[in-house]
C-alpha cells in the first residue's frame, strides 16, 4: 500500500539517522556527560515499535488519533444542540436558501415568453410548481422531531421557524408578481429581453457556498496526506540536531482536527444568530459570505494559532535540562581544592 511505501521510506531515513545518533550518542559518553543523553535514548525504542510491521502500530495509532477528534467533533455537535440546536439553525438557512433558489430556477424558466398572456401563464404554473416544492422541503429539512431538543420546543424558537416559512412563501409571491417581474407593461405585449431581478447573485451565492463543502474536503484530504507522511518525521525525530519533526508532525495532526470543531462551532453560531433575526433582513448572499469564506477562514486561523502555541509550548517542555555548565564548575571546583591541597602537602 501507499502507507507501506512512507515506511520504506522512513525506514530508510532512519537508518542514516540512527548512525548520526550513535556517533552523538558515543561522543558524549565519551565526554563523560551520559546523563545528557539518557533522555534520548527513548527515540530509537519509540522508532523501532511504531516502524515494526511494516508501520502497523504507527498506521492504528494515526487512525485511532483521527478517529478521536472526529468523535470529540460528534460530541461536540450533540452537547451543543441538546442546548443551542446549532444542527437545526443550519437546517433553517438551508432550507430558505434551497427554497429561494428554487423559485429563482423556476422562474427563469418563463423568461423565453415573448407575449404578456403566454407571461402570466407561465408564472401562474411556476408559482404553483415552486409552492408544491417548497412544502416537500419544509417537511424534510424544518422535521426537528428525530432530535427534540429545548430549544426546538421553545416558544420563540417555534415563532421564528414561523416567521421564515412565512418569509419563503412572501419571497415566492413576490418573484412571480407580473408586476414586479416586468415593471413597465406597455400595450399588452413587450420584449422580455431583462426580467427584473435576474443577475449573478445565485450564481455567485452557488460559488461562495462550495467553498465551504470545498474546505471541508480540503481538511479532510490534508489529515489523511499529514497521517500518510508520519513515518518520514517519526524517522527524521532522531537525527541528533534540531527540533524533533514528530512534535511539529503531531501538532500539525491535532490542528487540523481542531479546525474542523471551529468551522462546525462557527458555522453554527453564525446561522443560529441569523435565525434569530428578522428573515428580511438577512441577506441570503450575506449568509453565504459568512458560511462560506468567513467561517472557513476563522477556524483556520484559531486553528493555526492554537497549534502553534501547542507546539512552541512542547518544544521548550521536552528540552533536557542544561546540567552541563553546573557539572563542568563541580568538576572545577573539585580540582582546584585537590591542586590546592597537594601545594599545602608540598610546603
Amino acid at each position: 500500500t501507499l502507507y507501506q511505501i512512507t515506511c520504506h521510506l522512513g525506514v530508510a531515513i532512519a537508518v542514516v539517522a540512527v548512525a548520526f545518533w550513535s556517533t552523538k550518542f558515543y561522543q558524549t559518553l565519551r565526554s563523560g556527560e551520559a546523563h545528557l543523553v539518557v533522555n534520548d535514548l527513548v527515540w530509537p525504542i519509540v522508532l523501532l515499535i511504531l516502524l515494526s510491521g511494516g508501520g502497523k502500530y504507527m498506521r492504528d495509532a494515526t487512525n485511532g488519533m483521527r478517529d478521536m477528534m472526529n468523535g470529540v467533533n460528534r460530541s461536540i455537535n450533540v452537547i451543543v444542540d441538546s442546548e443551542i440546536n446549532l444542527t437545526a439553525a443550519r437546517q433553517v438557512l438551508g432550507f430558505a436558501d434551497v427554497s429561494n433558489s428554487i423559485v429563482d430556477a423556476l422562474l427563469s424558466s418563463c423568461k423565453s415568453q415573448t407575449e404578456l398572456s403566454k407571461l402570466q401563464e407561465c408564472l401562474q404554473a411556476k408559482e404553483r410548481a415552486a409552492n408544491t416544492q417548497i412544502k416537500i422541503m419544509e417537511g424534510k429539512m424544518l422535521d426537528f422531531n428525530y432530535n427534540p431538543t429545548a430549544q426546538s420546543q421553545s416558544g420563540r424558537w417555534q415563532a421564528q421557524i414561523a416567521k421564515w416559512k412565512q418569509h419563503v412563501q412572501n419571497y415566492s409571491k413576490n418573484r412571480f408578481d407580473i408586476n414586479n417581474v416586468i415593471p413597465n407593461l406597455e400595450n399588452g405585449k413587450t420584449d422580455i429581453t431583462e426580467i427584473a431581478g435576474f443577475d449573478d447573485t445565485e450564481q455567485l451565492r452557488r460559488i461562495i457556498l462550495s467553498f465551504r463543502e470545498t474546505f471541508l474536503y480540503i481538511i479532510e484530504v490534508m489529515m489523511l496526506v499529514v497521517g500518510l507522511m508520519g513515518p518520514v518525521p517519526l524517522a527524521l525525530s532522531l537525527f541528533p540536531f534540531g527540533n524533533r519533526t514528530i512534535i511539529t508532525w503531531l501538532s500539525t495532526f491535532l490542528s487540523l482536527g481542531f479546525c474542523k470543531i471551529c468551522f462546525t462551532l462557527i458555522s453554527g453560531l453564525s446561522s443560529l444568530a441569523m435565525v434569530y433575526s428578522e428573515p428580511k433582513n438577512v441577506d441570503m448572499l450575506v449568509a453565504s459570505m459568512v458560511l462560506g469564506l468567513l467561517a472557513p477562514v476563522l477556524s483556520f486561523s484559531i486553528a493555526s494559532g492554537v497549534g502553534f502555541s501547542a507546539l512552541s509550548n512542547i518544544s521548550q517542555s521536552g528540552q533536557p535540562f542544561k546540567l552541563s555548565s553546573g557539572v563542568n564548575s563541580y568538576s572545577v571546583d573539585r580540582s582546584d581544592r585537590r591542586r590546592d591541597s597537594n601545594d599545602i602537602g608540598w610546603r
